[in-house]
């Protein structure tokens, strides 16, 4: 296939952080499959497997992401309908759907999100199966574009590959590589940042009480807190015990949240700094009680 089944085009922005060490913003246009393929593992941070993985777009820009496990059969129709569900909260128009893995897995699952995501007015512009080097579309019908042996393909060469590296975007080997970076630290590192986070809890607190209006006093705060945060690892440093405490309470508020994730989506478009990356503050902040984990793993 030289064109998605679409014959259209889409744009992903990449944002990253060269060796030069200026921010820079490049605009990839993914026209066929293989760039399509070449693109998922910078959206994700890893290499998927076994999995299926939705692409969704408004107008011509990537605008969300959301990888799951390949499902049980029994539990197809319900991974399609929440894959829905995201995608509506996100505000998709059209979707790219990939499975990566073996048939007798993979197509009774991307074939429940073809038919489950148009009945929610989202249109799916591409359905793919990759494994091996090999991709086979489910909407290609044409033997001579799309042969019953699949597609070879190689991303190495691709555009995307190209200024992923020059932007310092990293796609880690697999899931379980990318898990091992946000493992949470122990013993001494992580007596300092619950201390630290004692000592924010009280000063946040007392912020609180001179503020004339507590919300608004603690959304700037949280702002300025994120700001200095990004410009923190934009030139490479590491966040002190101080400041992920303070930003890691401040995050318990929902409409720090909110501020602060419109704030990202303007701004980042999907990408972190490197250096965030390679060291991410999730592995140092005090954890709060268990949560429920998602089968949905959103990029």
């Amino acid at each position: 296939m030289d064109n998605l089944s679409t014959g259209e085009k889409f744009a992903l922005s990449i944002i990253g952080t060269p060796a030069a060490g200026s921010t820079v913003m490049s605009r990839v246009t993914l026209r066929t499959p293989t760039d399509l393929l070449a693109a998922v593992p910078y959206l994700l941070g890893f290499h998927p497997d076994d999995s299926v993985v939705v692409i969704g777009l408004s107008g011509p820009r990537v605008v969300f992401s959301a990888r799951a496990d390949l499902p049980p059969p029994d539990d197809v129709l319900d991974l399609a309908d929440q894959l829905g569900g995201v995608l509506i909260e996100q505000a998709v128009e059209l979707a790219l759907v990939i499975g990566y893995g073996e048939p007798t897995r993979v197509t009774p699952c991307v074939l429940a999100l073809r038919a489950a995501l148009p009945r929610r007015g989202i249109e799916v512009g591409e359905v793919l199966r990759a494994t091996d080097g090999r991709y086979w579309s489910y909407l290609c019908e044409s033997v001579r574009c799309c042969p019953p042996e699949g597609t070879p393909y190689d991303v190495s060469g691709t555009e995307m590959a190209a200024v992923a590296t020059y932007a310092g975007q990293v796609a880690l080997p697999d899931r379980a590589t990318l898990e091992r970076t946000l493992a949470p630290v122990s013993g001494p590192e992580r007596d300092a940042v619950e201390r630290a986070t004692e000592a924010a809890a009280r000063e946040l607190a007392g912020q609180a009480e001179r503020a004339a209006n507590p919300g608004v006093s603690r959304r700037r705060a949280g702002i300025r807190a994120l700001v200095a945060a990004v410009r923190c690892y934009e030139s490479g440093g590491r966040l002190a015990d101080d400041d992920l405490a303070r930003i890691t309470l401040l995050l318990t508020s929902t409409d720090v949240r909110d501020s602060l994730a419109a704030l990202l989506g303007q701004a980042l478009d999907h990408a972190l700094p490197p250096a965030l990356l390679d060291d991410p503050p999730a592995r140092r902040r005090p954890r709060r009680g268990r949560r429920r984990a998602r089968p949905v793993s959103q990029s």
